[in-house]
């Protein structure tokens, strides 16, 4: 008698975070355009609808292609976020970041913990924030953002400032 109290409670439970979790998910499923992890670029263009995808033609040696995670949204702004990590050290190592919003900038997994510099920079007629720093483990970080056609992109990398522009001029079409 115990035993079917005791297996009807935990079916019970069960049922019930089965519930919570399908109702955490439904909002996923009937808004497309909210903030979701992709498989490809090429996904997110077909689904999203965005047309124009900044992704740098030049990349250091040690940053694997495809990007190991990709974020994007529609609503309530189109953004897309891509991270690309070190093939040796398996650690994320560039975020590259664009958004249709005045001032999006995304971070996430990887951030200057402390600013050394920053720096306004021209290059191809455009106006971009450098700032150099450090990360959490004490590596060098930079970033870079600036305006392209309407959307706001940031990159952020552990790699000196001459090789992180190196990646932006490559977006710059």
């Amino acid at each position: 008698m115990r035993i079917r109290i005791f297996f009807g409670f935990l079916l019970t439970i069960l049922m019930i975070l089965i519930t919570i979790k399908f109702i955490n998910y439904l909002p996923l499923i009937i808004r497309e355009d909210t903030m979701r992890q992709y498989h490809d670029i090429e996904e997110v263009r077909k689904r999203l609808n965005i047309k124009e995808i900044h992704i740098p033609v030049y990349f250091p040696q040690d940053l694997m292609w495809p990007p190991s995670e990709i974020y994007a949204q529609g609503r309530p702004y189109p953004a897309i976020i891509m991270v690309f990590k070190n093939s040796k050290k398996e650690r994320i190592d560039l975020i590259v970041s664009q958004g249709r919003a005045e001032g999006f900038d995304y971070e996430g997994k990887l951030k200057i913990k402390m600013v050394r510099d920053r720096i306004r920079y021209s290059f191809k007629g455009r106006d971009i924030m450098l700032i150099t720093g450090s990360c959490d483990d004490q590596d060098i970080c930079t970033k870079a953002s600036w305006t392209e056609g309407g959307d706001r992109i940031t990159i952020i990398a552990r790699l000196d400032p001459p090789m992180l522009i190196k990646i932006a001029e490559s977006m710059i079409r």
